[in-house]
Parts: C-alpha cells; sequence; structure tokens
C-alpha cells in the first residue's frame, strides 16, 4: 500500500512538472509571438514611411525634369536671340 502511494505521489508530481512546462512553453510561445507581431507592426510602419518617401522623391524628380527643361528652353531662346542679333549685324 505504501508502495502504492509513492506511485501515486511521483506521478502526482510529474504530471505538475508536466504542467508546469507545458505552461512555461506555452508562455515563450505567446511571447515571441507577441515579439513577432510588434517586428510586422514596426515593418508595416517602416514601409509606409518608405512609400511615401519614395513618392516625394518621384515628384521632387519629376519638379526637377520639368525646371531643367525651362532652362534648357530659356538657353535656346537666349542663344536664338544671339543669332538673330549676329544675323542682324551681318546684313
Amino acid at each position: 500500500m505504501a508502495e502504492l502511494e509513492q506511485q501515486m505521489a511521483l506521478e502526482a508530481q510529474l504530471a505538475k512538472e508536466a504542467i508546469g512546462t507545458d505552461e512555461s512553453r506555452a508562455r515563450a510561445y505567446l511571447k515571441r509571438r507577441q515579439e513577432i507581431a510588434e517586428q510586422v507592426a514596426g515593418l508595416a510602419a517602416t514601409r509606409k514611411q518608405l512609400t511615401t518617401d519614395l513618392e516625394q522623391l518621384e515628384q521632387a524628380e519629376a519638379r526637377l525634369n520639368a525646371k531643367l527643361l525651362e532652362l534648357k528652353a530659356v538657353g535656346q531662346r537666349e542663344r536664338l536671340i544671339r543669332l538673330e542679333g549676329e544675323v542682324g549685324q551681318l546684313e
């Protein structure tokens, strides 16, 4: 009878340890899951910011290209005026 009680106590102790191990694993899993969720949220925010930055850079590039074309047109206009002046002097 004492042997049976000892075996039952041992099984109860093993069950408690198993439950403790399972709880520890569950906590570790939930903690890791939370960390991953936070990382995903951070990455989503970073992606959104990068998308906004890219759009702003593309708009700035378009403005710079327009300004460059404008400067080229002004240069061509000035060259044309200068050539017209030279032709006028030749006549």
